[in-house]
């Protein structure tokens, strides 16, 4: 039997999420998972281990700031993935519980010679493999090995290990939390949710010189608004801004993306016509009648609002 979240029978959105992730070296399972438990322990939840994942509901639904929390340990290619997703209450902003989030994370990252971390909002991510791995076409083990050489991937709060930490620049960033044994936590915005178009920008332009070199392409039903596309070797890096060409492509990748999207999710509509912005009329055509819903809308201004020029 299915159970229908009480956010989806109370016609709500969706509750807000943030998903912190590390690789490290070791296996440090008991370390992630008791750090854990005392920062959840003022909420008193009750606590359940299915296999390798590590589950916490927290009871007082809407009285409290967070509803539940999930935590895994799983080895990949001689690594450990460490990784905590946790559930905000409906009607609850993930910026209740953000700044404890970051202090946990990066005393963790610390004391366990990480090499590579990120946390995100509100996103779906598939870990160990980073958004940029994807849109490079690159394998998660080689990403892996090479976390000491190259980046691998940024996104609203970033960790840059110390033997690239030199080369970034702290300046772009909202924060900047100094992490034991050299490395940076790097924090886009105060606001996670403000991590989108010009804000993705400055991260990429920042960690330019420690990203792996190659082009991302977009790739069908995976959600990359939060790259730039363009190459970190390459001209439309750095100080300067991002080319139109490469703004072009990008927003006829993303887009294109988005329409396989809207069609799997039921967002086009065939009724009155509407005004849609010119780079989904480009794909969806000028036939009378074809429109989004609002939940395809929603969808299209995050998309568009990550890749055009600021």
């Amino acid at each position: 039997m299915t159970t229908v979240p009480d956010w989806v029978l109370d016609g709500e959105q969706e509750p807000e999420f943030a998903v912190a992730w590390a690789q490290l070296p070791g296996a440090p399972a008991e370390s992630w998972l008791s750090r854990i438990r005392e920062w959840l322990r003022p909420w008193a939840p009750t606590e359940e281990t299915v296999g390798r994942r590590t589950f916490w509901e927290i009871p007082g639904g809407r009285a409290v700031a967070v509803a539940d929390a999930d935590a895994e340990v799983t080895r990949f290619g001689g690594h450990t993935l460490c990784g905590l997703t946790v559930g905000m209450a409906p009607g609850r902003p993930i910026t209740t519980v953000t700044p404890a989030l970051l202090d946990l994370f990066a005393g963790f990252l610390g004391a366990h010679d990480a090499a590579y971390g990120e946390i995100v909002a509100n996103a779906r991510v598939l870990p160990p493999a980073t958004a940029l791995d994807i849109a490079l076409g690159r394998a998660t083990e080689v990403s892996a090995d090479e976390a000491g050489t190259h980046l691998r991937g940024y996104d609203w709060a970033t960790y840059c290990p110390p033997a690239l930490a030199a080369r970034v620049d702290p300046a772009a960033f909202a924060r900047v939390i100094a992490v034991d044994g050299g490395g940076l936590l790097l924090v886009a915005t105060d606001d996670p949710r403000d991590y989108h178009g010009d804000a993705v920008r400055r991260v990429f332009r920042a960690v330019a010189p420690v990203l792996p070199p190659g082009r991302p392409r977009q790739v069908a039903a995976e959600d990359l608004s939060r790259l730039v596309f363009a190459d970190a070797a390459g001209p439309d890096s750095g100080s300067a801004p991002v080319s139109a060409t490469a703004d072009a492509d990008g927003r006829q990748e993303q887009v294109l993306a988005f329409v396989a999207e809207a069609v799997a999710n039921g967002w086009i509509t065939v009724g009155e016509s509407e005004d849609l912005p010119p780079e989904a009329r480009a794909v969806l055509g000028d036939a009378a009648g074809v429109g989004l819903t609002p939940a395809g809308h929603r969808r299209l201004a995050e998309i568009l609002a990550a890749v055009r020029p600021q």
